[in-house]
């Protein structure tokens, strides 16, 4: 069975206007720097498990500025870096232990137990396998191939689903056409864009729901000429 979309020119410009309106933010200028650069910074272990905790504790939280979670990612050294972790003889207690000293993030018992889930399996093997998917999107790709390592880190990341597994590409600053669809791009798309059914968060955890939908919006941001990241970052912006 195949969808085929049909967009209209008000369709075109609702994505173009937001874009319009947003431009100098500065996130969708970050967004222009880091996910559409020609060359991006090499993702190594330490980069990666660091995005790897953060887009964890992100999953149902939102980040305030002056709050415990933003205070956490801000710590310097990181309080849960890649070589403090790796070291530790009972790394689930340390992960706990550390995110409640913080009182950083939701549901911190399950969060620690999948991080150190997901420690294991990288340590056990996963590390070669996991850095070359995610250094493919150093150079441009095309959507097939950033799907692809999407899935990989969804197929192989506990507590990473269709939407985690985008927002992990995202903090790295990997990805142009897959982009997470939170909270806030579905609030866009059913109130003010007017998307054709109802699109809610249970709906997208299922990988070909979010296939669907995510395929509509890559499709229709290529009609306008602009790459999904930007549209996600605007939507974001305003």
């Amino acid at each position: 069975m195949q969808v085929t979309w049909h967009f209209t020119k008000a369709d075109q410009k609702s994505v173009k206007t937001i874009i319009e309106e947003q431009w100098d933010d500065p996130l969708v200028q970050e967004r222009i720097a880091r996910n559409l650069a020609e060359e991006k910074r090499n993702v190594t272990r330490t980069h990666f498990w660091k995005a790897l905790v953060s887009t964890r504790l992100t999953t149902q939280a939102r980040i305030i500025p002056t709050g415990r979670l933003a205070t956490f990612q801000r710590s310097s050294p990181f309080a849960l870096r890649y070589n403090l972790v790796r070291i530790n003889n009972h790394p689930e207690g340390f992960i706990l232990s550390i995110l409640n000293q913080y009182q950083a993030g939701r549901h911190r018992n399950v969060i620690s137990a999948q991080l150190s889930e997901n420690l294991n399996f990288l340590e056990e093997g996963g590390w070669n396998e996991t850095l070359q998917h995610c250094n493919k999107l150093l150079v441009p790709q095309n959507k097939c191939v950033e799907a692809e390592i999407a899935d990989y880190l969804s197929d192989h990341f506990k507590g990473f689903g269709p939407k985690q597994s985008r927002n992990l590409l995202q903090y790295l600053g990997l990805a142009r056409y897959e982009i997470p669809l939170d909270s806030r791009v579905m609030k866009w798309l059913n109130v003010t864009f007017g998307f054709p059914f109802i699109i809610s968060s249970t709906a997208l955890a299922d990988r070909h729901v979010y296939r669907l939908v995510l395929d509509a919006i890559q499709e229709l941001c290529a009609l306008c000429k602009v790459y999904p990241c930007l549209l996600d970052a605007a939507i974001f912006a305003s």
